[in-house]
């Protein structure tokens, strides 16, 4: 018995359509892949803008029928329910989504102990520049390092300068905040 195959029509497809097939869905995997990765850096930044600012405000809050901030500690923020429960680790640890810590401690500007720091530790560079420009609003000065990048009664920023300031893999940043 012979077949003809000569006349049937080819059905499915071929190892090098596939092949193709295979390596387009790859490419569209790893561009949704290394967009998402950005996304999160982006959002990682804004959710500790998002936390600062919400410690920041709770901490007034807290202690708005007192004189100063004497006594204010990181210990002491968690204590009083001030700081998102994501930011707390143990008792007396205050931490940031980049590895990091946040210590608070009170300081003085204008009298004792009459304003609020902060010092974000380990922020990388690009989540330096956001935060910076994320809390500029709510602090009275913020230093990155040794590099004061906003002065007391200052509304402006160079960009040029954070950027500079913020070129490390890993940055501390002071902030300092009134009691309005």
């Amino acid at each position: 018995m012979k077949f003809n195959n000569m006349n049937k029509k080819q059905k499915g497809f071929v190892s090098s359509e596939v092949g193709i097939a295979i390596f387009v869905i790859g490419l569209l995997g790893l561009g949704g892949f290394l967009s998402a990765q950005f996304l999160v850096k982006d959002g990682n930044a804004s959710i500790l803008v998002t936390n600062t600012v919400d410690t920041l405000k709770n901490i007034r809050t807290k202690y708005r029928h007192s004189g100063d901030f004497t006594g204010l500690t990181s210990t002491q923020v968690i204590t009083l329910n001030a700081a998102p429960r994501t930011m707390v680790n143990g008792d007396s640890t205050l931490i940031n989504n980049y590895g990091g810590t946040l210590a608070v401690t009170p300081t003085n500007c204008s009298g004792s102990n009459d304003c609020i720091q902060f010092v974000q530790s380990r922020l990388p560079e690009d989540a330096c520049v956001d935060y910076v420009n994320g809390v500029f609003d709510v602090s009275d000065t913020i230093s990155v390092g040794s590099t004061e990048v906003k002065g007391s009664g200052v509304n402006t920023i160079n960009q040029a300068t954070l950027g500079t300031a913020c070129d490390n893999a890993s940055n501390n940043i002071t902030s300092t905040h009134t009691r309005a």
